[in-house]
């Protein structure tokens, strides 16, 4: 009888050893590896508009970019960005980004102001602009760089 249980006990350590090491090489695990994607967020951009020597210009206020002009905008895919344009020459202006198929309406008091919010849904190197005749060619242009999420 002392055989027999030993026995058992032995086969029951076995089994439960076995157990254990298929549950560790298993596939199916609860632990994640490698980078996370960044939750989306609200990029928030104010641009003024402005002349200098004949160009027209688009200036940023605020942040990273204050007093740059035409700068470069950041966005990763899945943000949603709205960019406010400040009419700050009394001339009329608005902003679009076509792969978004984001614009304001055109407008011109000084002072007045203009908010453009999209979701980005693509990667990618993309011009904003000034669409009034002439405004663009004359410099109102800059980039929005838009970073794929890993």
């Amino acid at each position: 009888m002392y055989h027999i249980m030993k026995r058992h006990q032995h086969l029951l350590t076995l089994l439960l050893a076995a157990a254990l090491l298929l549950a560790a090489c298993s596939p199916a695990s609860s632990v994640e590896s490698g980078p996370r994607a960044a939750a989306p967020a609200e990029i928030r951009y104010t641009l003024k508009t402005a002349s200098d020597d004949g160009q027209l210009l688009f200036i940023g206020v605020g942040g990273e970019i204050d007093g740059q002009v035409n700068p470069d905008l950041q966005a990763s895919v899945g943000d949603t960005v709205a960019i406010t344009l400040v009419n700050d020459d009394g001339r009329f202006h608005d902003i679009v980004i076509d792969e978004f198929d984001a614009a304001t309406p055109v407008f011109g008091g000084v002072g007045e102001e203009e908010t453009v919010q999209f979701v980005v849904d693509q990667a990618g190197t993309f011009f904003y602009y000034c669409s009034v005749s002439g405004h663009r060619q004359a410099g109102m242009e800059g980039l929005l760089i838009v970073s794929a999420v890993e």
